[in-house]
């Protein structure tokens, strides 16, 4: 039987690795190799004083750290990895898609490039905290009350307390990168990629996120597109889930189309 390629999962912003627990042991199960890193984690803390000053890190230091990983794999076993992204993570995921680090990328609930716009309102109450300090040399973590009704909407409330615990805190200069954007080109997709959108996602809608795979087939690009109606943007945490990992993991073993939408 033919080695599977290994899996490299990116988590999102405020995340660490550990957010993957549910679908990495799935993965692991199914046969792959998975890893899922915690990012820039000694510059990421999960516990300080408001009040500390934020080390000078930028979202391209996470896609350089991503892609590092890639390299390594692909050094290592001479078969570049699949990449997973949530959120943040799945902007990273295109990134390096387009870029030919990876073999094949799944984007779940991911952020859009620069060229497709996410204003909602939502956002306001994720963030306000973050938005009313102003201030982008310090450390910063959505509020609670933010994070359950927007990001954790559809979660299991019993859950919320642990999630939340866990999230780590971002450099102010973060929280802008992300309302900016990365440029990515999608003529110079290099790889396959699944898209994964929500019915009920507050914060990157189904419709930015079909947006977005538009964006890569517009350019002849190979995508597709998965939609989870009752799902919320924390769908590697909800009920649902398990549908959605079964259908990632079919969508891996399958030959490459051209354009495919599930």
């Amino acid at each position: 039987m033919t080695e599977k390629n290994e899996i490299i999962l990116i988590h999102g912003m405020g995340c660490g690795g550990d957010v993957w627990a549910p679908m990495q042991s799935a993965l692991v199960a199914k046969g792959w190799r998975c890893a899922a890193p915690t990012l820039l984690a000694a510059q990421r803390p999960v516990s300080l004083p408001p009040s500390t000053v934020a080390r000078e890190i930028a979202l391209t230091d996470y896609v350089a750290e991503t892609r590092a990983h890639c390299d390594a794999v692909t050094v290592r076993t001479g078969r570049k990895p699949i990449v997973i992204g949530h959120s943040m993570g799945g902007l990273i995921a295109q990134v390096l898609a387009c870029e030919g680090a990876c073999e094949k990328a799944a984007c779940i609930t991911p952020a859009p490039p620069a060229a497709i716009a996410n204003r909602n309102p939502w956002a306001l109450v994720l963030y306000a905290n973050v938005l009313l300090s102003g201030k982008l040399n310090r450390y910063h973590k959505a509020w609670r009350f933010g994070v359950s009704k927007v990001l954790l909407n559809c979660v299991p409330k019993s859950l919320h307390a642990r999630i939340y615990a866990r999230m780590r805190y971002e450099p102010g200069q973060i929280f802008a990168d992300m309302m900016r954007g990365l440029s990515v080109e999608p003529s110079h997709l290099a790889a396959p990629m699944l898209f994964v959108s929500a019915g009920r996602d507050r914060i990157v809608s189904a419709g930015v996120v079909a947006a977005t795979a538009q964006h890569y087939r517009k350019a002849g690009q190979r995508t597709a597109l998965r939609h989870y109606q009752g799902s919320g943007h924390w769908i590697i945490d909800e009920p649902e889930n398990e549908e959605m990992i079964g259908d990632i993991v079919h969508w891996l073993i399958k030959k490459p189309q051209s354009v495919i939408y599930l």
